[in-house]
C-alpha cells in the first residue's frame, strides 16, 4: 500500500509546499522604462525570499528560429498560462505588453511606468537605431523592416503614429488590470530617477521581503538612471525625464498632450 501511494505522497508534500510560498507577482512596465535596473533588482529580490523569476519574453527571443509562437509574445503565453503561470512563488518580468488570463487577478500586481512621451521618444531611438534585432529570420525581418520605416519617419511622425497603435492602447488596457487586480502597486519612472532607493525598499515592502540594507544601496548606486552623454547608438542613452519638451516639435507635443489627456491623469503624470 505503501509503494502504491507513494506518487500521491508527492503530489501531497509538493502541493503543500507550494501553498506556503508567497503569492505569485506580474510586474509590467513598458519598453524603455529601466529593464537593466528591474532585473538586477528582481534577481535580488528572489535571493532574499523564496520568489523565483521568470522571463519568459527573453527564454522566447532566445530560442530564435527553435520555435515561432508569433509576435506578440502574449498571445502565446496567455493561450498556454495553465502550463507558464503558478499562484504561488514566482515573479513574472519584465512584462512590457499587457497580459491577461483567468486567475490573474488573484496574483500581485506591480506596475513600473514612464511618461508615455518619453517613451516614445525613448522608442524612436531604439527601435530605430540601438535596439538588437531578433535572432528568429521572421521576426528579425520584420523588425529591420519596421526599423527603416521608422528612421525614415523621423522622431515626430514616429511618435504621432506610435502614440496611437502602441501606447495608447497599452496605458488604458493597464489601467483595466491595474483596477481588476486584488493587489497592486504603483510606481513612476520619476520615483525610481530621483529616490532610487526609496524605490528598491517599495517594492521590497510590497513583496514582504527582508532585503538587507547593503544590498539595497549597492543596486541604487549601479542603477544611474541618467546618462551624462547621449548616443543614440547605446541601449541606454540619456534616462531623463520630460526630455519630450527638447525632441519633438511644439504641435507634436500639442498633438500628444490632446492623444494622452486621460492616461496622463490617471497615471498622474505631468500634464
Amino acid at each position: 500500500m505503501m509503494l502504491k501511494n507513494r506518487q500521491e505522497q508527492k503530489e501531497i508534500i509538493k502541493a503543500y509546499n507550494l501553498l506556503r510560498k508567497p503569492p505569485s507577482v506580474i510586474f509590467y512596465t513598458t519598453h524603455k522604462c529601466a529593464s537593466v535596473f528591474v532585473n538586477k533588482l528582481l534577481s535580488c529580490i528572489t535571493k532574499n525570499s523564496d520568489y523565483r523569476l521568470k522571463n519568459y519574453s527573453s527564454a522566447i527571443w532566445s530560442l530564435g528560429n527553435q520555435i515561432d509562437v508569433g509576435s506578440p509574445y502574449e498571445d502565446f503565453l496567455e493561450k498556454a498560462y495553465d502550463r507558464l503561470y503558478k499562484t504561488k512563488g514566482e515573479i513574472y518580468a519584465p512584462q512590457r505588453r499587457p497580459l491577461d488570463f483567468p486567475g490573474r487577478e488573484n496574483f500581485k500586481h506591480i506596475f513600473f511606468l514612464r511618461d508615455p512621451r518619453d517613451v516614445l521618444v525613448s522608442g524612436y531611438y531604439s527601435f530605430g537605431y540601438s535596439h538588437k534585432t531578433p535572432k528568429a529570420e521572421k521576426q528579425k525581418q520584420k523588425f529591420n523592416e519596421t526599423r527603416v520605416k521608422i528612421r525614415e519617419q523621423g522622431i515626430d511622425n514616429y511618435a504621432c503614429e506610435a502614440a496611437i497603435n502602441w501606447l495608447l492602447p497599452l496605458y488604458d488596457k493597464y489601467r483595466e488590470l491595474l483596477e481588476t487586480s486584488d493587489t497592486h502597486l504603483y510606481l513612476t519612472y520619476d520615483e525610481f530617477k530621483d529616490d532610487t532607493t526609496r524605490f528598491i525598499q517599495k517594492i521590497a515592502d510590497f513583496l514582504e521581503v527582508n532585503v538587507p540594507e547593503k544590498e539595497i544601496q549597492e543596486i541604487a548606486n549601479e542603477a544611474s538612471p541618467v546618462q551624462q552623454n547621449k548616443d543614440i547608438m547605446q541601449h541606454k542613452r540619456s534616462g531623463l525625464s520630460q526630455q519630450y519638451l527638447t525632441e519633438l516639435e511644439s504641435d507634436t507635443i500639442q498633438k500628444l498632450n490632446e492623444t494622452f489627456a486621460e492616461v496622463l491623469s490617471y497615471w498622474n503624470f505631468p500634464i
